[in-house]
């Protein structure tokens, strides 16, 4: 084996081998492996001068050809050595091509960009136990692989080497004592290439020469987060194994060293280049990631540096998901990074792959350039488990109602903590003081994350409202003052402010609150009652006025056994001459069996008695004199009246000689 020869400064890009002989057997077939650097694509040539006159011949001594494979790839030859090749030393010539296929005829044709080896070949005898054929691969997973071949000793013995592409016979694995010609091979790893050589014993001491190397890869494993792909481990142009491209149209995409406008890769020396895209006649490219079985749990996010070429106006990168790898039809756009969002720099982007109906069933991530005729670049992705958050919870008071949690990012993960059911917090259930609470989410791929926030349960106000005495309804408005601490505020029938009015309350048992907020913003409520009683219906019946002189009158109210009262009252009675002339309110209260009072009440008017005089009146008249009209009464208008006194007049003749009164 011989890695990185290169031409090592010598002229016309050729080196001679001669420090090793390569053993070679009449009759047995041999594998040559060859890989170009990754810079370049190559096509590879073989001959080999069986005859030994110093030229190799176009057709029986080419063995074969490799086409210009992408660079860095491994390409393989398979011959068998004729028995018609003479014995001893023989030249073996390897050439290369820069994007050629080398003919049978161009060993020694000038290549404007190549290079030429020669190596020594012994030829020697078919050996006596020859090596096994055919070797392949029956079935392969992702971490094993079913070797089988065919025996040219029918022996039933045999040994296997292998280890990554490339190893050294001697410093890879080694099986031996294999009874049956297949074998598989466990603990692989997953999207790895492997070499396999395969010798055949023959009897105690005769074993064939190792037959190899058969190279193939295990396949992809389904990945779960997190994975990670910066691109930079593969050699030139091609994808790393387990990624993939759809080519929709004539655009495409490679693995590149350098973008088109020198903008630095942020994982050198590679990164991913999308050419240009036109969506609408479905001309773009697509790179397409390996299958990850956990990303239909909506609990995954990946994050990757972008950027775009100098120059477009409109260039994008969308983002979506893919049922096959291989089917642009499956595609579903899940997010988009505008021409706006990206730069002629490389950022990074971080994309949530939370929304389960969006994502189904599918568990590719597919990134394909958008319309734009520049390119756009993609290195560092990143498939890791979702981070949550959860922004901060307000203080609560320990008697407030349950809150319902949901500040928790991405939604639809859960909550844990003391006072904590389901999506709800219990203030009360947590009690005062500092709780944590927890906002997770853990699935069976062993993704978990938590973020926590502290939530402050502060105490309620001690209130308090003492008992309250019953008040009759037609008690008057009263400020309220049981209720502490001081500061809150009443509530109920009747209140206005802290005011309490019997009358509009009406009568029955009322409720009266009082509700106190303290400094943290926590309130509490205490009850208590008061009981208004109804009052009887006092009624006094009217009274006339009265003069002044007038006699005793009694006094009617209802219902009876209440008791009257005012200027002249006693008793059930009202004397006009003890009240005085003037207006005076007589009343009647009657008290109910509750305790409550009623009273009724009349204005009655005592009107003073007149001062009348009878001056200068004739105090002696004849019996024969004619009516007298009666004179000097004070103040006139009024009446005079006596014994023969009619309309104020006095018939001495009717009256006769005597002594009479004039009032």
């Amino acid at each position: 084996s011989r890695a990185n020869t290169g031409c090592n400064g010598n002229t016309n890009n050729y080196e001679l081998y001669t420090n090793d002989t390569i053993v070679l057997n009449q009759l047995s077939s041999y594998t040559i492996q060859l890989k170009s650097g990754t810079q370049w694509n190559n096509g590879m040539g073989v001959w080999l001068d069986y005859n030994q006159d110093f030229a190799f011949g176009a057709n029986n001594e080419f063995i074969g050809s490799t086409i210009a494979s992408s660079a860095g790839n491994p390409t393989s030859i398979t011959f068998t050595v004729p028995d018609t090749v003479g014995l001893g030393l023989r030249r073996l010539r390897v050439r290369s091509g820069y994007n050629a296929t080398p003919s049978g005829n161009e060993a020694c044709t000038n290549f404007s960009y190549g290079e030429a080896e020669d190596y020594v070949v012994k030829i020697d005898p078919p050996a006596s136990c020859p090596p096994v054929s055919n070797i392949g691969v029956n079935q392969k997973g992702h971490d094993s692989a079913v070797i089988d071949w065919n025996s040219n000793a029918q022996g039933n013995d045999w040994k296997i080497a292998y280890g990554n592409v490339g190893f050294s016979l001697g410093n890879g694995t080694v099986i031996s004592n294999i009874a049956n010609a297949n074998y598989t091979l466990t603990g692989l790893n997953a999207a790895t290439q492997y070499d396999v050589y395969i010798q055949e014993k023959c009897g105690p001491n005769d074993s064939s020469n190792f037959k190899g190397p058969f190279s193939f890869f295990t396949e992809c494993k389904k990945l779960t987060a997190p994975d990670a792909q910066n691109f930079d481990a593969q050699q030139g142009p091609n994808l790393p194994y387990c990624w993939d491209k759809i080519d929709l149209g004539n655009e495409d995409l490679e693995i590149v060293s350098s973008t088109d406008h020198g903008a630095p890769i942020p994982s050198a020396p590679y990164a991913v280049e999308l050419n240009d895209g036109n969506i609408s006649s479905s001309d773009t490219a697509m790179l397409v990631s390996p299958q990850f079985k956990d990303l239909p749990s909506g609990a995954r996010t990946v994050k990757f540096e972008a950027a775009r070429e100098s120059g477009g106006t409109s260039e994008s990168l969308i983002v979506g998901l893919l049922a096959d790898p291989n089917d642009a039809s499956t595609f579903k756009a899940y997010d988009t990074i505008t021409y706006g969002q990206l730069g002629t720099g490389f950022q990074q982007f971080t994309i949530q792959l939370t929304d389960k109906s969006t994502i189904g069933n599918r568990e590719y991530i597919g990134f394909m350039h958008g319309p734009g005729a520049y390119e756009v670049y993609i290195d560092n992705i990143v498939y890791e488990c979702i981070d949550v958050s959860l922004n901060t919870v307000n203080d609560q008071c320990v008697n407030g109602s349950t809150l319902m949690l949901q500040s928790g990012d991405p939604d639809g993960f859960s909550y844990t903590g003391t006072g904590v059911t389901g999506n709800n917090f219990d203030p009360g259930a947590a009690g005062v003081g500092s709780h944590n609470v927890h906002y997770y989410y853990q699935d069976s791929y062993g993704c978990s994350d938590t973020a926590t926030q502290s939530v402050v349960v502060n105490a309620k106000p001690n209130v308090n409202l003492g008992s309250m005495s019953d008040v009759c309804e037609n008690t008057l408005s009263y400020n309220l003052t049981s209720g502490s601490p001081s500061g809150g505020n009443y509530f109920g029938n009747g209140i206005s402010g802290n005011t309490f009015d019997p009358s509009a309350a009406g009568t029955g048992t009322n409720t009266i609150g009082y509700t106190y907020t303290n400094a943290n913003g926590c309130s509490d409520t205490a009850y208590s009652s008061i009981t208004v009683k109804g009052i009887p219906t006092a009624s006094l019946n009217s009274v006339d006025s009265f003069c002044e002189d007038a006699a005793t009158i009694d006094l009617n109210a209802s219902p009876s056994g209440g008791n009257y009262f005012g200027n002249g009252v006693k008793d059930s009675s009202f004397n006009p001459g003890v009240a005085g002339a003037g207006s005076h309110t007589l009343s009647y209260a009657i008290t109910g069996s509750n305790g409550c009072t009623d009273t009724a009440t009349q204005l009655v008017d005592v009107n003073p008695v007149p001062t009348v005089n009878l001056k200068n009146l004739t105090s002696t008249v004849c019996e024969n004199e004619g009516t007298i009209n009666l004179s000097g009464g004070a103040p006139s208008g009024g009446n005079y009246y006596g014994t023969h006194i009619s309309s104020n007049k006095f018939n001495p003749s009717q009256a006769g000689v005597g002594v009479y009164d004039v009032n």
